[in-house]
Order: C-alpha cells, then sequence, then structure tokens
C-alpha cells in the first residue's frame, strides 16, 4: 500500500497512529488475518505493546481506534524499527512529497 495525504498540524505519534491506522484498515479491506506492523516510534510501539500507558489524550483516541481494528486480526505485532530502515525511508520520503505538495498550497 503506497498512499499518503496530508493531515494538518499534528505530533509525529500522531501521524504515526493515523497512518498505522490506515494500515490495519487497508488490510481489513484484504482480509488479511495477520500482520506485522513496523513502527519507527518507539513511544507508539512500547504503548501498543503494553509496556507504556497512554496519557495523552489525543493519542489514547488514536490507541483505542487501533485497539479496535486489531480485533479484527488473529495476530498483529508491532515492531519498533530505526529510521535508517529502508521502509521507513521510503515512508519518508512520501511524506515529504506530501508536505512539499501541501505547502504549496497554502
Amino acid at each position: 500500500m503506497k498512499d499518503a495525504h496530508y493531515l494538518g498540524s499534528s505530533t509525529n505519534n500522531q501521524a504515526e497512529y493515523e497512518a498505522l491506522i490506515a494500515a490495519l484498515e487497508f488490510a481489513t479491506k484484504v482480509k488479511t488475518e495477520e500482520v506485522v506492523c513496523y513502527l519507527d516510534s518507539e513511544l507508539v510501539t512500547k504503548q501498543l505493546n503494553g509496556e507504556f500507558s497512554v496519557k495523552n489524550p489525543q493519542l489514547k483516541k488514536l490507541w483505542l481506534k487501533v485497539h479496535d481494528l486489531a480485533k479484527g486480526f488473529k495476530k498483529v505485532t508491532y515492531r519498533n524499527v530505526p529510521r535508517t530502515h529502508p521502509s521507513i525511508q521510503a515512508a519518508d520520503t512520501l511524506v515529504n512529497k506530501v508536505l512539499d505538495k501541501a505547502s504549496r498550497r497554502i
């Protein structure tokens, strides 16, 4: 799945949750049973794996959405990967293109 759209003003962790929600919604549509999610946000990964609690109210709403979506799969795994991972770099390239396009419209 290569999709990108402008979210507006948000933190990197909010954006990470939003991207994850979009990916899980896509995986639901294509009837995937097991999903491995590679995340570059250590905080989000640890929140989803139950290592950290979610204290921020905005992140809590997003966490709940992810949690609800995850119930539709046989298995969901969340793994933290470094920003140097090729998939993360590809995602960053996509994000930068969307941000550049959005800034030209403003």
